[in-house]
């Protein structure tokens, strides 16, 4: 967990870690050592974590070994009072907990005497799991790193839900109980040992994609992203990959598919067209009727009210009116690109010309 660089790299890290162990952290094992037969074993780690009265802290591990195969398993008593289960993410409840006295010095003791010094720990998003089981380690493997670069990670990390998917077919924490850490960490290990299969650049992101939409990209996080639009739209801006996209004919049956899997994802995307397609009639006929527009604006303001009422608690709601008739802006566009290929055209026949190149010789001078 540790990196020493330099002699006041190394003093400050053992100051940093004196301060640590005075709040409780232990260390596992150096990097330096060794075993009889040279082996260097590798254990995956996921911890389930609570929110209590000081901070987070662990309510469940499980340690899986490389042959998958769960070592390690125990829910955890929190030392303070616990504020939030967070259930949707731990699987932990109240219930859950009832019986058991296990605490984390009692599971940080069992690990002393379960992981031999020089193993590697192996976890995703790693640092969280350390810091709930208050270890120190210094040979780690971080999945959210180990499949990504710096320059990917600088905008996101990969969940562990998407590595699993797109790279070992298996669908995890996609239920409404919770994450299993037992799954969480076999997924980790299983990651690893097919990144030793493949090679050091299996699994790692190209460089981004101008021409990938927003949408794409955002589902390659792990997150659950719905397109509802027109078959032209859904094709346009999300392709193929890991958009769950809807195609629909008309607002109202948006607004009905929409409607039935608001509470199913993480990001939803509606595209309602009866206020532009009014505006495209108005201008091909050439007339102005405000009152048939204003019919128009009127259910498309039903449409977003209903969608909202069947919103979950807490979801962030971005209403976006459109740009607006584009008609007048379009034939200015129009114009200027007729006006640059004219130019282009008139630089072209400029630079066209020929050049002769000839040597004098001794023959010509005498002439």
């Amino acid at each position: 967990m540790w990196e020493v660089s330099s002699r006041a790299g190394a003093s400050e890290t053992v100051c940093h870690e004196r301060h640590m162990k005075t709040n409780g952290f232990m260390r596992l094992g150096r990097a330096e050592a060794t075993s009889d037969d040279g082996e260097i074993p590798m254990y995956s780690i996921d911890c389930e974590m609570c929110e209590t009265a000081e901070g987070m802290e662990l309510t469940r591990l499980s340690v899986v070994n490389e042959s998958l195969d769960c070592i390690y398993d125990t829910l955890v008593k929190p030392t303070n009072p616990i504020t939030d289960y967070k259930t949707q993410f731990s699987g932990i409840t109240e219930k859950s907990l009832e019986n058991v006295t296990k605490t984390l010095g009692s599971v940080q003791r069992d690990l002393g005497r379960l992981l031999p010094a020089h193993a590697i720990l192996i976890g995703h998003s790693l640092e969280n799991d350390l810091f709930a089981l208050k270890f120190i380690h210094d040979s780690v493997i971080d999945t959210s790193i180990l499949y990504s670069t710096p320059a990917s990670r600088a905008k996101y990390k990969p969940s562990l839900r998407y590595l699993s998917r797109k790279h070992l077919g298996l669908t995890i924490q996609a239920g409404s109980d919770g994450h299993c850490s037992i799954e969480d960490a076999k997924a980790c290990m299983r990651l690893v040992l097919l990144k030793f299969e493949r090679g050091s650049d299996f699994g790692i992101p190209k460089a981004a994609d101008a021409s990938q939409s927003f949408f794409s990209q955002l589902a390659t996080t792990g997150n659950h992203v719905t397109f509802i639009d027109t078959p032209g739209l859904i094709q346009r801006y999300c392709g193929v990959g890991n958009v769950h996209s809807i195609p629909c004919v008309n607002d109202d049956e948006a607004l009905e598919k929409a409607c039935k899997v608001a509470e199913k994802t993480d990001l939803l995307w509606v595209h309602f067209h009866a206020v532009e397609m009014e505006m495209k009639v108005q201008h091909s006929v050439g007339t102005s009727n405000s009152a048939a527009l204003n019919e128009v604006l009127q259910a498309t303001d039903s449409r977003v009210k209903a969608l909202f009422a069947s919103l979950p608690s807490g979801t962030a709601c971005l209403v976006i009116a459109g740009s607006g008739d584009l008609h007048e802006v379009n034939g200015f566009l129009k114009a200027q690109r007729v006006k640059h290929r004219t130019l282009a055209d008139a630089v072209k026949r400029v630079r066209s010309g020929s050049l002769h190149i000839g040597v004098k010789t001794d023959d010509e001078e005498e002439d």
